[in-house]
């Protein structure tokens, strides 16, 4: 069997490229809207006014980019902790179960 020479370089400068930036920058966005609707549906429930809880960011590190999504209220913790919002919003967007085989 050969022996491969990955462009290491080049693997780093395609996960910092500036479309995939924006594109990370549109999930978590997309990620952060769909929470809080889902946020502000429960804040109605309880007669509670309705407010923003989750922050959606990407970093550009030394070897790439990453989206975060993330709660930045009390009311947002708690209801992440009750529901685990963000795990579901992943797995109804393309993620894989950790209960799924294969």
């Amino acid at each position: 069997m050969g022996r491969i020479d990955w462009n290491r370089e080049g693997f780093r400068e395609l996960r910092k490229d500036p479309a995939l930036v924006a594109h990370l920058k549109t999930i978590a966005e997309d990620a952060k809207r769909d929470l809080d609707a889902e946020l502000h549906g429960a804040q109605t429930n309880r007669g509670q006014r309705e407010a923003s809880g989750y922050r959606a960011d990407v970093a550009v590190g030394r070897t790439r980019a990453r989206g975060y999504v993330g709660t930045e209220t009390a009311r947002a913790m708690a209801h992440e902790q009750a529901h685990d919002s963000l795990l579901k919003w992943a797995f109804r967007n393309g993620g894989q179960s950790p209960k799924r085989k294969g």
